[in-house]
């Protein structure tokens, strides 16, 4: 994994990209589809995806942000791309890597991982704190006031994940959020949302709404 964050996560058997001058050509006269082609590969020498990086082309820094071979110093620099697709690509994989980081890791790996996880996790496009959301759910190894966050969320497609699946909110914290004054939609969807969330059935058996206010809350317990 400590070859992830240099960029050199290469795969099993023969190289597969480019030898190095080749690839230098490539980087500095290729076409846009030879620059797309060339940045896919994930055995790729990594100042080349770093380059690649804030290439003018956005799909070519999709490319990038796609490619599990891409140093993360690179992919700090693509979580603030100003292509939102490029920003959706990128959470999609920091959703793959997270889950494999354990306790012997690189602390600078994890470091770098989590700054990633929580520049995307404040996007200003709901669609990239949607996939953030749903990609690190059921995880436990993500910084507990990142799940907080997300969990209240203005948008509902971006908390309902976290409120329905994460093992990280206790059901005293989950009560707290809920009935903090989130309103309208979440509220509504959350009786429905109980036949399929494992938690809610056991955390929120009754649920009420305020016409007026559309605040909700859960009701006690007997």
């Amino acid at each position: 994994m400590l070859s992830w964050v240099l960029g050199k996560k290469r795969t099993a058997g023969k190289r597969r990209a480019p030898a190095y001058d080749k690839a230098k050509h490539i980087a500095e006269k290729g076409n846009v589809k030879e620059r797309i082609k060339l940045a896919s590969y994930d055995d790729l020498d990594p100042e080349f995806l770093y380059y690649f990086a804030k290439d003018e082309a956005a799909e070519v820094r999709r490319a990038v942000a796609k490619n599990d071979g891409t140093p993360l110093q690179a992919d700090v620099v693509l979580a603030e791309d100003t292509d939102t697709q490029v920003r959706i690509e990128l959470a999609h994989k920091i959703g793959r890597i997270i889950p494999t980081l354990t306790d012997e890791e690189n602390e600078r790996l994890t470091e770098m991982a989590m700054q990633v996880l929580e520049i995307l996790a404040r996007d200003t496009e709901t669609q990239v704190r949607a996939v953030i959301s749903d990609e690190i759910k059921l995880l436990t190894n993500v910084p507990k006031r990142l799940v907080k966050q997300l969990a209240r969320d203005a948008e509902d497609v971006v908390a309902m994940p976290i409120l329905e699946y994460s093992s990280l909110l206790t059901d005293k914290e989950l009560t707290q959020i809920i009935a903090s004054g989130v309103q309208g939609g979440r509220c509504s969807q959350l009786p429905a949302a109980t036949a399929s969330a494992p938690k809610l059935p056991r955390r929120f058996p009754q649920l009420r709404i305020n016409p007026q206010s559309r605040r909700c809350w859960r009701t006690s317990r007997r």
